[in-house]
């Protein structure tokens, strides 16, 4: 329901226009009366008014008065100026205080009935336009973050796509690429060991923690990448060393993480690009340098600037996949868990080995238990299917504890098939002596030699 104000200087006028029509059939429960502007303005101020129905002429401020000043203070309020002939071409000139329409005198009750009607109708459906517009802001804000992530992973983490069209996009979600220079950076977030329903619990938690690290000047988003946090430096505001500064705050992020919600995580910085269109060359090499964890540990963060990094070379663990086959082939499980330990031991000890050669290792040895595999007559789906998406999973694998796990099942598994293999062999030759056996038993000259 709605409240109107009727303001005449003549109290028997703003009466009968009070008391001529049923308001309640128009949505209006609420009548109220001034007779000037200023006790118009007196109302306006201490009650909730929607509708004004003024007439021009009055005392101490007249109607166009009170109509401008409604418009400049109370836009919200709607105005209907009541005026007669000799008024109306002056009445017009309030067209642009905000007057929503007029009526004629004298105001008869049907003539007055039809305009109210047409002018309730006009401000309901303003009013639902409003109601509109301010569910969709809200609904705005509410999937504002999503927006930004959103446009955000494509100007960063993917070379296709227009990034002029990308770069309006995320200015009109409010993300600021008005610096001459950027840095990303990436956290690999350590949640291996948690439920997968509570991971996008914790991953929020994270980047809120991360974004509370970096102010409000720079991004943090979740990449499309899982468990992994992406966040966008601005080298303008980091000081006259944007990326001593930048390595510093990932350090302080780590920190934070670890001590408010206990997840360890990896840090990788990368390079400093000077626009929009090459931020995906600056999240490459970030991704590169967080993969230093695999071999030189966790919880740190990794410069890819880093001269040390970058010279590292491949070498690949021969004896001790060696010393894996040989187990998978005639050990138990219990062998085949310490060529796995060493193997582990050998890339944790070797400091030459990049993250990405890790991983080209462990593929490796993926490679050579299916080898292993092949010389069977006889292989298990099961085998082969854990052994090939385990091979296609290993560059998607967080962890080289979580990667070394999965080898060390699929190893156990072959050795499965080795050893049914192998008994299926043993009984078919015990079978064959025994045939051997029974035909020749009463040949004085035979003998298990010859029946060998």
């Amino acid at each position: 329901m709605y409240s109107l104000l009727i303001v005449d200087d003549e109290p028997l006028i703003r009466g009968g226009i009070a008391r001529i029509l049923d308001w309640t059939s128009l949505g209006i429960d609420q009548i109220y009366e001034a007779g000037d502007g200023e006790e118009a303005l007196e109302i306006v101020r201490s009650r909730p008014v929607n509708l004004v129905l003024t007439d021009i002429v009055m005392p101490f401020m007249d109607g166009i008065e009170l109509a401008g000043i409604l418009h400049r203070d109370y836009p919200g309020i709607s105005v209907v100026i009541a005026t007669g002939h000799e008024d109306f071409e002056y009445a017009r000139q309030s067209i642009d205080l905000g007057v929503c329409s007029y009526i004629l005198k004298p105001i008869g009750a049907k003539n007055l009935y039809a305009k109210m009607s047409e002018i309730m109708a006009g401000i309901r459906k303003e009013d639902e336009n409003r109601q509109y517009i301010n569910r969709m802001r809200s609904q705005l804000a509410k999937n504002l973050p999503i927006i930004r992530s959103r446009y955000l992973n494509e100007i960063v983490c993917e070379d296709q796509g227009d990034k002029l069209q990308l770069v309006r996009q995320c200015r009109s979600a409010g993300i600021d690429f008005t610096s001459n220079a950027y840095i990303v950076g990436l956290l690999n977030l350590g949640l291996d060991n948690i439920a997968d329903e509570d991971v996008p619990l914790y991953v929020f938690s994270c980047k809120n923690i991360a974004q509370e690290c970096l102010g409000g000047r720079h991004y943090v988003f979740e990449s499309n990448l899982s468990k992994k946090l992406v966040i966008l430096f601005r080298c303008d505001i980091l000081g006259d060393d944007p990326r001593n500064t930048a390595y510093q705050v990932m350090e302080i992020i780590l920190k934070a993480l670890d001590n408010t919600i206990h997840v360890k995580a990896t840090g990788g910085l990368g390079v400093e690009v000077s626009g929009p269109d090459q931020l995906p060359v600056s999240f490459r090499s970030a991704k590169r340098a967080c993969e230093y964890r695999f071999s030189l540990g966790g919880n740190a963060v990794y410069d890819i600037r880093d001269g040390s990094l970058n010279t590292m070379l491949f070498r690949y663990p021969a004896q001790e996949v060696k010393d894996l086959l040989r187990s998978i082939r005639f050990g138990t499980d219990s062998d085949i868990q310490d060529a796995i330990r060493r193997i582990r031991q050998y890339i944790k000890d070797e400091k030459q080995l990049s993250g990405i050669n890790v991983k080209i290792v462990l593929s490796e040895i993926v490679t050579d238990i299916l080898k292993e595999l092949s010389e069977l007559s006889e292989i298990t789906p099961r085998t082969t299917e854990q052994c090939l998406r385990l091979h296609s999973e290993i560059s998607q694998m967080s962890s080289l504890d979580a990667i070394l796990n999965e080898i060390m099942q699929a190893a156990i598994t072959a050795a499965e098939d080795f050893r049914k293999t192998e008994n299926t062999s043993s009984r078919a030759l015990i079978r064959k002596v025994k045939e051997c056996v029974n035909s020749h038993y009463m040949d004085l000259s035979f003998s298990l030699p010859t029946a060998a």
